[in-house]
């Protein structure tokens, strides 16, 4: 998933995904904050997503971490 674009989700409409950037462990180190936290309201989930160096990898975690919840939902 993280050569795709977001706009190649999959069935969840990254439009629907609200992201806020916040802290990560990396913070300290590069003075950037590159975490994300991206909430799906549709299915009410937050995940966060820092373990990358850049956000928009973190983007993409978090897409793909909402994705799995939602199919372990289903």
């Amino acid at each position: 998933m993280m050569g795709k674009s977001f706009q190649q989700a999959g069935c969840v409409d990254i439009n629907d995904i609200e992201f806020k950037i916040i802290k990560s462990p990396r913070s300290v180190i590069a003075s950037a904050e590159v975490g994300v936290e991206a909430r799906y309201a549709e299915f009410d989930i937050t995940v966060q997503s820092t373990s990358y160096r850049s956000q928009y990898q973190n983007k993409l975690a978090a897409i793909e971490l909402i994705k799995k919840q939602i199919g372990n939902e289903s």
